[in-house]
């Protein structure tokens, strides 16, 4: 189920928070008769997926709670994710699951993620595309399928303070003509450029990209694919 921006009209808070989403790894095809949840991470999408966590520790990124889709592909990547002290702990979520709606779950998680000295709260949450995408997209203001995670990719959001009104179409085109060509943009219809096929999604989103939508309650920092972090080919 895709995040509504209905939602974002109502003036829903979120606690001040770093959000950090991250995609599972490369997973088994799937294959008639066999259940889509029991489908395990490829042995080379574990290594993969946990040489993009380990250098997501390096570049300090590690997070103060986590908590994964139960599917077992995501459920891998979170135990990777423990076992590279990215995150202390797994907490499963049924909300995080294909069809669920973590964006409805949201602020109750950041209520509870520990607190740090100093230092912003960050959530970890483990799960799969298109979900993690569109609640991306809905937190930023930004219509369904404008961001899109590739396997072992994450994204940072910060979120906290009450909705806001998103970018207006005039600063939304002035901030896009300085933009890089290699830097993923959400485009003048709304939609960001499909991760999954276009090579200027391997770079880190500047934190003045244009973000549209009704109202939105977060910014998004940084959009990282495994090409970025390690190398390699995309899956």
């Amino acid at each position: 189920m895709a995040p509504s921006n209905s939602l974002l009209s109502n003036p829903l808070v979120l606690p001040e928070a770093d959000l950090l989403l991250l995609r599972h790894g490369i997973a088994e095809p799937r294959e008639e008769g066999r259940s889509d949840a029991a489908r395990a991470l490829t042995a080379a999408g574990r290594r993969r997926c946990a040489a993009v966590l380990t250098r997501l520790r390096q570049r300090g990124l590690a997070a103060d709670l986590m908590l994964s889709s139960p599917l077992v592909r995501a459920r891998q990547t979170a135990e990777l994710a423990v076992q590279t002290n990215l995150a202390p702990s797994l907490v499963l979520a049924e909300d995080l699951m294909p069809g669920g709606d973590p964006l409805s779950q949201l602020a109750t998680w950041l209520a509870v993620v520990p607190a740090r000295s100093g230092q912003r709260p960050r959530l970890l949450l483990v799960g799969h595309e298109p979900d993690l995408g569109d609640l991306a997209s809905a937190l930023i203001g930004a219509p369904a399928g404008a961001i899109t995670l590739r396997k072992s990719g994450l994204a940072l959001l910060r979120c906290g303070g009450p909705a806001t009104a998103s970018a207006t179409e005039a600063d939304a085109d002035a901030d896009a003509q300085t933009e890089t060509e290699d830097a993923p943009t959400v485009n003048e219809n709304g939609a960001g450029a499909d991760a999954q096929a276009e090579t200027k999604a391997d770079a880190e989103v500047p934190h003045n990209t244009p973000q549209r939508g009704p109202r939105r309650l977060a910014s998004l920092r940084l959009l990282l694919t495994p090409a970025l972090l390690v190398g390699g080919a995309e899956a």
